[in-house]
């Protein structure tokens, strides 16, 4: 006797290609159920293995080659189809990821770029008012140096002039 398991739509094959339907509207019959291909495979070949136990008992459990290799050929080939729609679906994903982060990387650069500038923008101005203040200072130090030396020249005369003030006046 065939172990045949309960999550395996076996009975709904054999139900629908009584029917009349063909492999494919079957496959995707039961795939709307909610069936995966593996079940919908296993199915399919229970089917044809209960069919043929039914058809030719004397003949032995030998399945038909031919029917068996062309329901595995059209399982498989949903496989790969599913397969390869979720696998397009990622790949979607991954491009859309890639291109949001190429933009990112595009933005990010242009606005490095612009502090860059800014930052060189404002090392030259800092540069500038430095040179500038050298200038004022070296400026006040020339001054103060004249100063001195006008000091120097003046306060011994001053000094003098004070002296004989006071000899003067105190006579």
């Amino acid at each position: 006797m065939i172990n045949i398991p309960e999550d395996t739509p076996t009975d709904a094959v054999i139900q629908y290609k009584q029917q009349g339907y063909d492999d494919e509207t079957i496959k995707q019959g039961l795939s709307q159920q909610g069936y995966g291909p593996q079940q919908v495979l296993d199915a399919f070949n229970q089917a044809d293995m209960k069919g043929q136990a039914i058809a030719a008992p004397v003949q032995g459990m030998q399945p038909a080659p031919q029917q068996y290799e062309e329901n595995t050929e059209a399982v498989v080939e949903s496989l790969i189809e599913e397969k390869w729609q979720d696998l397009q679906t990622q790949l979607k994903a991954i491009t859309e990821w890639k291109e949001r982060i190429d933009s990112q990387v595009i933005k990010i650069t242009q606005e490095m770029g612009l502090l860059k500038e800014n930052f060189d923008k404002l090392h030259e101005g800092v540069l500038g008012k430095i040179s500038d203040y050298d200038a004022n200072l070296k400026d006040v130090g020339s001054s103060v140096k004249a100063m001195d030396e006008v000091f120097k020249k003046v306060i011994p005369t001053m000094t003098e002039s004070v002296n004989k003030l006071s000899r003067l006046a105190n006579k």
